[in-house]
């Protein structure tokens, strides 16, 4: 067709928008995290909740600045269970799916959980470098 490109071989094809596929150990978090705050009475539930999440596998990637940003969404939890309802459902849904709580949000993050000794295997995997080939502009 004129004026459109000939497209290429399917060897050659790449995505630009593919997420690069992160594993994360299904035993989760093993290491130490940070209590919630003390400036609050927390309910049981929510101090389970948190500890949950913070041994969770996506834990296992979080800086300091994550533990407290679910610190916040600890308020939002505690709240909600002290009073049910749709709009802190709908909240707590959207800021939990930052943190990877739901497997679509993991797909779109790019991250897969699976046993840690695949994760130390893929880690070991050594992928092939790409290099450019140089082309001559005359031809």
């Amino acid at each position: 067709m004129a004026g459109r490109p000939v497209p290429k071989p399917a060897d050659q094809r790449r995505r630009r928008n593919k997420v690069e596929e992160t594993t994360l150990p299904s035993e989760g978090n093993t290491g130490p995290f940070p209590p919630l705050p003390e400036w609050r009475d927390w309910r049981p539930d929510t101090v389970e909740w948190y500890e949950e999440w913070c041994r969770s596998p996506m834990a296992t990637e979080w800086l300091p600045v994550h533990f407290r940003r679910l610190h916040q969404v600890a308020v939002l939890y505690d709240a909600w269970l002290e009073t049910p309802s749709l709009e802190l459902t709908r909240e707590l849904r959207l800021q939990l799916e930052d943190f990877g709580g739901t497997p679509n949000s993991l797909r779109r993050m790019g991250r897969k959980v699976v046993p840690r000794a695949e994760v130390v295997a893929h880690a070991a995997v050594k992928r092939p470098v790409r290099r450019l080939r140089a082309v001559d502009p005359v031809g």
